[in-house]
């Protein structure tokens, strides 16, 4: 089989485990969200944001430098790595265990400290998994990868509602935390049919670490846009606001489960043929379009059922996330065309780009946030979440010049369509029929597309 027809059926596998995995959250996210209500969902919604920003720092790269090496790595790579990498993990814990009352000061989240601590304790656990899961990433062993993250998943988050239901409260979706990330280490060290060793090698180290760095910067910047939004919203708008948008967030996420299928599919695919620019362009423009046509049509329904059910299932005091939801959907819909670029100019290097582009977004939408949230409210900051398509926009721009990336016109469009639809449920139909005109005046590039993806799947 070659490594395009694997490449497209891990593809598959990867996107069916998003679709499962985003239906298990939300129905967790529910579940927490009657259960906790919006005060302690604060809590959680700021833990969660806390692993995503710092997990990039913890792995410091050196996952990312396994993934993208053109050569199958050496075993002693994978042990050196897992050293550095549980070495860091350690250093970052400690440094945000102390830096955890200032963040609860200044995000107006009290309660925060204790949940955050053990939050940050368990970046070491969530380590020890990830050689053996680069080693399945790199065969595009997906399958596998799905199985081992469902059951996973299906084990932590199920536990975590049941302790929440016995009177945990906070501590049950983080007790069920810890139970996913085990298990997670657990079979993936089984599935290579290999035991975690730690070995040192000084200038093998070294070289994991210059690649390293700029990747962890580059991308611990862009992972941690949730939560400097989630703690400037709080600071002013204090607790249950950011309740009310962790939960938002953690919708959208759930109902754009493909967004971040092109940037896991990319690095491995490419790898191998780094240095020729019309492969690149091939797989990012078809990543981009099957990927946001798969999006529109989830976060359109994704949206609206949201809106149909949430009196009955959440309850008056979680109202104001249908007037935030559209907007953050809105957001990530106009990120995903550009999605690509992003993971491509970091397996090439271009680092400092990568970084300067994406900390003037942060910038920007900070102030954009201020600037709406003071006139709009709650809204308003909501609505500032736009403002991270500049970002992507630059991103693409820049690869576009340094490694010939194509500008697909009908990604954009599609992109803009998906905006349309989701605000229309807020501002009415006229935004609606917008999208259904821009889908159907490119029904044959949609058409084309699907028949691509589906020869594909044949074969």
């Amino acid at each position: 089989m070659s490594r395009r027809i694997k490449a497209i059926r891990g593809g598959g596998f990867a996107s069916l485990r998003q679709v499962l995995a985003g239906l298990m959250s939300l129905v967790t996210a529910i579940l927490l969200s009657r259960l906790l209500g919006p005060s302690d969902f604060a809590i959680y919604a700021i833990c969660l944001a806390l692993t995503v920003s710092l997990a990039p720092v913890s792995r410091m790269g050196m996952n990312a430098w396994l993934m993208s090496r053109e050569k199958e790595p050496e075993e002693q790579h994978f042990n050196v790595a897992l050293g550095g990498m549980l070495l860091f993990s350690l250093a970052v814990a400690l440094l945000a265990a102390g830096a955890l009352p200032q963040l609860e000061k200044f995000s107006n989240v009290p309660g925060l400290l204790w949940p955050g601590i053990f939050t940050v304790a368990l970046l070491p656990i969530e380590i020890l998994s990830l050689p053996a899961m680069t080693r399945l990433e790199r065969d595009l062993d997906y399958a596998r990868v799905m199985r081992i993250s469902l059951w996973g998943q299906f084990f932590g988050q199920s536990s975590g509602v049941a302790l929440a239901y016995l009177g945990l409260g906070i501590w049950g979706p983080l007790i069920g935390w810890l139970i996913r990330s085990a298990y997670t280490g657990f079979a993936c060290w089984l599935a290579v049919q290999r035991f975690p060793r730690i070995q040192w090698n000084a200038p093998l180290f070294a070289e994991i670490l210059r690649f390293g760095f700029g990747y962890t910067v580059s991308t611990a910047l862009n992972s941690s846009r949730t939560l400097i939004v989630l703690s400037v919203v709080g600071q002013w708008f204090g607790k249950e606001a950011v309740g009310i948008m962790g939960l938002a967030f953690r919708v959208a996420e759930f109902i754009t489960p493909l967004r971040a299928v092109a940037s896991r599919i990319i690095v491995p695919v490419l790898a191998p043929v780094s240095g020729t620019k019309r492969l690149m362009n091939v797989a990012q423009q078809k990543v981009s379009a099957i990927e946001i046509l798969a999006t529109i049509p989830l976060a359109v329904c994704g949206l609206a059922l949201y809106s149909v059910s949430m009196d009955f299932l959440l309850g008056e005091s979680w109202v104001d996330s249908l007037i935030v939801l559209p907007w953050i959907l809105a957001g990530k819909i106009l990120a995903v065309p550009h999605a690509a670029a992003f993971s491509a100019l970091n397996l090439k290097g271009h680092f400092r780009a990568t970084i300067t582009i994406t900390a003037l977004g942060l910038v920007f939408a900070i102030s954009m946030i201020w600037a709406l949230g003071n006139t709009y409210g709650l809204e308003g900051a909501a609505a500032a979440s736009l403002a991270f398509w500049l970002p992507s926009l630059m991103l693409h721009w820049v690869a576009r010049q340094r490694l010939g990336f194509v500008w697909n016109h009908y990604a954009q469009l599609w992109a803009w369509a998906g905006v349309a639809a989701c605000l229309s449920l807020r501002f009415g139909p006229a935004l609606m029929v917008f999208s259904l005109l821009s889908i159907l005046f490119t029904w044959r590039e949609i058409a084309s597309v699907s028949g691509e993806v589906w020869k594909a799947i044949q074969k």
